[in-house]
């Protein structure tokens, strides 16, 4: 991976008049990450819209996000070598355009085969612009800009993703979903003309080093198969093969890769010295948080959509408390970044995600008021596991490795976030087709009975509705029960993990952070994360 003298030696120019003006780099990093993911989160739940005017079942439409969150994951990673070979900001104009383009396709096009490719190369740019962009916001401003960045960071990343229903509900008729991806265009144009005036030059960071080709062929071949076998599951049980065996593959490719990066010498994920690093709590909270985010905003789109009969529109809106929850958790964690108490912001969001999943199912099934009380409990909790891992992971390492960090904990929490959606989808639709069987209600064709419904909404003639929804109930009460013991299992492996480090909660140390160093450093005599 060679670069050409014009990106790899920019023309010496005056300094930007903003370069250093904090509020507007964080204006700049919110415009170029934030409405990519609010999309993502959205056109899953427009599914029927947008199937309709393309002219594809909706179902095929919900899978996009699967796409998007594939491509991101990967895309992190590649961009944490680019950074290293190429002028940093020259890559961001160079993004940006592509990002602009993809938008302007997907707000036009008539084709869904071109939508679906729009928005895998929109998730691999964004998955660039993640790490192009973050690690200089959080490591360029010194220690005391830590608490502004992480109030501001929760719900610019976490809250994004919360406001995607909402915004499903606002453009949910035929064409006004393309509104989405024209007020990107517009977004995209505003953030180029502003960072002209931001961005400064910013040299290849190592551009003597060479590609981490293992990391990347792995890494790929990993995103690729657990994403075609979670898709695969989504819609059939764990016997079929050509689902399960993608999804043993892809994770049999992690283990491999975090292994083979722990004995390369200059491996791009920086895995050594991990397993004695916060960073790992960082990367169990994050993780799990997103899964189980994941997994509860599709129950509780199933239970407004099928058991009370909300149409769209009245399902998106049910979700606004989430996106105040993002803004309270940012609030939270902007106060305790730089305090003890950092390594534990992750458990008490799992805490808060479990104590919500003990009040639904203690009062299943909710109804619908109760739900969006719920989002706003299940937000709290997600906002407090999700980014705050991500500023954990970013503390644990000095400067130089930050991005390489991100990229690493994005490429894991991406994948929890896409397998739980599909995962959690299958279970319900296993468990419904368990119960309905055993209500005799209908004697052949089960499976297509209950997927009829639980993807569609739709009852054949003859099949009593009232025993469709009772099944489907007590399927959503069993998947729940499987997030339940997830976020249990997660806050027990971190209080595994803090035991085992063996050593009291100390407080990040910002002079080393100021310095370039880990703020967080693993325990003493250990190798430390690079």
């Amino acid at each position: 991976m060679s670069a050409s003298p014009a990106l790899r030696e920019p023309k010496a120019r005056a300094n930007p008049p903003l370069e250093h003006n904090y509020a507007v780099n964080v204006a700049l990093v919110v415009l170029a990450l934030f409405p990519g993911l609010i999309n993502t989160s959205a056109i899953g739940l427009l599914g029927p819209v947008i199937g309709a005017d393309l002219g594809v079942r909706p179902d095929a439409v919900g899978r996009l996000p699967l796409f998007n969150d594939a491509a991101l994951a990967f895309g992190a990673l590649l961009a944490a070598d680019l950074v290293r070979f190429f002028d940093a900001r020259r890559l961001f104009y160079v993004l940006l355009g592509v990002s602009l383009v993809t938008s302007l396709v997907s707000a036009l096009t008539t084709n869904f085969a071109l939508l679906v490719g729009a928005h895998i190369v929109h998730g691999l740019v964004a998955g660039n612009l993640f790490i192009v962009m973050l690690p200089p916001l959080v490591t360029g401003f010194g220690a005391k800009r830590l608490g502004s960045t992480a109030l501001v960071l929760v719900p610019s990343l976490f809250g994004a993703a919360t406001l995607g229903p909402v915004l499903a509900a606002l453009v949910a008729a035929p064409h006004a979903w393309r509104a989405i991806f024209g007020a990107e265009v517009a977004v995209a144009i505003v953030t180029i003309a502003l960072a002209a005036r931001t961005l400064a030059a910013r040299p290849p960071a190592e551009p003597d080093a060479r590609p981490d080709w293992f990391a990347h062929i792995v890494s790929g071949l990993a995103a690729i198969s657990i994403f075609v076998g979670a898709g695969g599951l989504a819609g059939h049980d764990w016997t079929d093969l050509a689902a399960t065996i993608p999804v043993a593959a892809g994770v049999a490719l992690f283990i491999v890769l975090i292994a083979g990066e722990n004995f390369l010498p200059h491996a791009l994920v920086p895995v050594r010295g991990l397993s004695t690093s916060l960073a790992l709590v960082g990367i169990v909270a994050t993780m799990v948080g997103s899964a189980c985010f994941a997994a509860l905003t599709q129950a509780f789109i199933l239970v407004l959509e099928r058991l009370h009969g909300l149409d769209l529109r009245a399902t998106g809106l049910a979700f606004w408390p989430e996106f105040f929850a993002a803004l309270l958790a940012g609030a939270i964690f902007g106060r305790l970044v730089t305090t003890r108490w950092i390594a534990v912001v992750g458990m008490g969001g799992l805490g808060i995600i479990g104590l919500a999943l003990v009040l639904v199912l203690a009062r299943w099934p909710p109804t619908a008021a109760e739900v969006a009380a719920l989002t706003f409990l299940a937000g709290l909790g997600s906002g407090c596991a999700v980014t705050p891992g991500l500023l954990l992971v970013a503390l644990t390492y000095p400067r130089r490795s930050v991005g390489r960090a991100l990229a690493m904990l994005n490429l894991l929490r991406l994948t929890g976030t896409y397998v739980s959606g599909p995962l959690a989808e299958h279970s319900v639709g296993s468990r419904t087709r368990d119960y309905f069987a055993a209500t005799r209600a209908a004697r052949h064709g089960i499976d297509r009975t209950v997927r009829e419904f639980v993807l569609y909404g739709r009852v054949a003639p003859g099949i009593d509705r009232h025993a469709l929804q009772s099944a489907l109930s007590a399927g959503i009460h069993d998947a729940l029960v499987l997030v339940l013991a997830l976020s249990c299992a997660g806050l027990a492996a971190i209080a595994v993990l803090l035991v085992r480090l063996h050593r009291p909660l100390i407080a990040p140390d910002l002079s080393a952070f100021d310095a370039g160093g880990a703020a967080l450093p693993a325990t003493t005599g250990s190798r430390q994360p690079r």
